[in-house]
């Protein structure tokens, strides 16, 4: 007869043999997929058990291979249905019982799996480690698949700290080694990173065609979730190019796909994308309801990168309807976040935020202050966008503190690199910038040249406040040179 200890041993290997196969159904994604979230659904208490049996009682090598078993599988099917400390707890878990069995290769696929759960949870320097250490050890078994998935998990990590140029580089070449390996699934998942390092990098167009290969393939495997992430993050590179509308209608449609899923963190990012573009057509009330969802996910998952983002999104909101002293909170919680996760380019954009905030109080040597350490930040780590709004912004309080030379400097410099990228509503602001300091100097016929393309470009970017301004910027001109 059993003994107790020897059916509850049986009972954890059962569900962790279920726990395996659902993981494999899952990675087949489309209709394989959907059948393995609803059985885990329905097994959820019994695999549950069988784990935390497993990871308090069961001892020896049995034990050791239970940890191990249930944290690899748990990685692969719940990396969005479970809560990322609960990840980052069951990979610690599966590396100590790597190591306790001797197995290099598994002590990798944990570290890499610990490193995504860092990163979901802001801590990206702890992320990049997990990977490095991960990459070499699939370096040290010539394993090219999880080599490719740990460069991956590097670029990806660099990414958020701000190493865009870097980043690329290991993207492009886990992409090669996937293609040679012929592994469509994994490639998509390369495709889209490379998408938001290039958007990162200020070449938007080149984003779109990565994330658009990245969609096709991910449509051909009917994985709805990463269908969805895909239209997300169109949704952010058309909102770059000026295009509010169909980023709104790319963020609406990826919220439906993530609500029908259940997937909470996507429903977060969704939102965030969706106020933003609320945001842009002056519909505040909207994009407000979507930003306070939108922090209420971010925090409920410790998803400490869009936690930030909300709370910047909200002091937005703040600075749009004159509430300063509270936008001034908002951006500076967002950019105690960035700080603390090492979010090079959001500290960029907090700092930014804040510059414009305390223009808008009088506050200008502080404002120049702030837009200095923004430039200087996306400068560094090669943010074109970046640094196109941060020389605007930096213009911008130029003005204000009555310094034309100044705004004539940086607003054409932002000029050039807003037309070179793009960026229609930074070209406008510069242009409305230029014209005034023009102005100011006593030059006509530079202010009305300037003053005459913005009233197009706010009417293109559908701004009816900003094209009513141009025209009449241009009106008193003429009123000033008939009187000349």
């Amino acid at each position: 007869m059993l003994t107790l200890y020897q059916t509850q041993l049986r009972h954890a290997f059962y569900y962790q043999q279920i726990l395996d196969r659902l993981a494999e159904w899952y990675l087949e994604s489309g209709s394989a997929a959907e059948e393995a979230l609803k059985v885990l659904e329905a097994e959820r208490p019994n695999i549950e058990a069988g784990r935390r049996w497993a990871s308090k009682s069961a001892d020896g090598e049995a034990g050791a291979l239970l940890r191990d078993g249930y944290a690899a599988s748990a990685a692969l099917i719940q990396d969005w249905t479970t809560h990322p400390r609960e990840l980052a707890r069951g990979a610690r878990e599966g590396l100590f019982a790597a190591r306790q069995l001797g197995d290099r290769e598994s002590e990798g696929r944990h570290l890499s799996n610990l490193g995504h759960a860092c990163e979901a949870m802001g801590q990206t320097k702890r992320a990049l480690v997990c990977h490095k250490l991960a990459l070499s050890i699939s370096r040290e078994f010539s394993n090219r698949q999880t080599e490719a998935e740990d460069l991956f998990g590097m670029g990806m990590a660099l990414l958020d700290l701000g190493g865009a140029l870097e980043a690329v580089n290991l993207l492009e070449q886990s992409l090669e080694i996937l293609r040679d390996a012929g592994d469509r699934f994994i490639e998509a998942s390369a495709l889209s990173s490379l998408g938001l390092a290039y958007q990162s990098l200020g070449e938007t167009r080149r984003a779109i065609d990565r994330h658009e290969q990245a969609l096709a393939i991910i449509r051909e495997f009917k994985d709805r979730r990463g269908e969805a992430q895909q239209l997300n993050d169109l949704g952010i590179c058309y909102e770059t190019l000026g295009d509010v509308r169909r980023a709104r209608q790319l963020h609406q449609d990826a919220l439906e796909i993530f609500r029908s899923l259940k997937d909470h963190r996507g429903v977060g990012q969704a939102l965030n994308g969706l106020g933003n573009a609320a945001y842009e057509l002056g519909d505040w009330q909207e994009a407000l309801k979507c930003f306070e969802q939108s922090l209420v996910l971010a925090r409920e998952f410790a998803d400490a990168n869009a936690e930030g983002d909300a709370l910047g999104n909200l002091g937005l909101i703040c600075q749009a309807t004159g509430e300063t002293d509270r936008a001034i909170e908002y951006h500076e919680q967002a950019l105690s976040i960035s700080r603390a996760t090492g979010d090079l380019q959001d500290e960029a954009k907090s700092l930014g935020n804040l510059g414009r905030c305390f223009e808008t109080r009088g506050e200008w040597q502080r404002a120049v202050d702030l837009q200095k350490q923004a430039l200087m930040i996306s400068t560094r780590i090669g943010d074109r966008t970046g640094q196109a709004q941060d020389l605007c912004n930096l213009g911008s309080a130029f003005a204000a503190a009555g310094k034309p030379h100044e705004v004539i400097k940086v607003c054409e410099q932002s000029l050039v690199l807003a037309k070179e990228l793009s960026l229609r509503e930074v070209e406008a602001e510069d242009l409305r910038l230029l014209g005034g300091a023009h102005r100011k100097l006593g030059d006509s016929a530079r202010a009305t040249d300037c003053f005459s393309r913005s009233p197009e470009l706010a009417r293109e970017l559908n701004k009816p406040t900003a094209e009513a301004a141009a025209s009449e910027a241009l009106a008193t001109l003429a009123k000033e040179s008939r009187k000349a």
